[in-house]
């Protein structure tokens, strides 16, 4: 698994950075299905922040059918139905793009220059 990059000036809670980069690693295959996940001690340790922000990025996840837990085994990737992993994908984009755009838009750009961009991004 890659290292998970955390950005403290950032308005988005840390959990919620957590939760969505696993998310992304689920959702584009990096991250298998039944693999298990680092313990959160032990990936609140790495990323030098509280284990109940880890815990509480996971339960996210849990709740949102991405991972499971098995008592005294640990935590892994769910298997899931292929069209109940499209849905969750786009629902995955969809979230990625608004947070992007509240990015942009926090840092001063107009609607004109976010389209360029993206349109200049999707030219590559």
């Amino acid at each position: 698994m890659r290292q998970i990059a955390l950005d403290l000036k950032s308005k988005v809670p840390i959990y919620i950075q957590i939760r969505d980069q696993l998310r992304l690693m689920i959702a584009t295959g990096e991250l298998k299905s039944e693999t298990q996940m680092p313990p959160v001690r032990d990936l609140a340790s790495d990323l030098l922040i509280n284990p109940n922000t880890v815990a509480k990025a996971y339960q996210d996840l849990e709740r949102e059918g991405y991972i499971y837990t098995k008592r005294g085994m640990g935590t892994f990737i769910s298997e899931r139905p292929d069209s109940e992993v499209a849905q969750r994908d786009i629902n995955h984009a969809s979230d990625v793009v608004r947070e992007m755009v509240t990015r942009l838009l926090d840092m001063g750009m107009d609607a004109d220059h976010i389209r360029r961009l993206v349109d200049e991004t999707l030219e590559m």
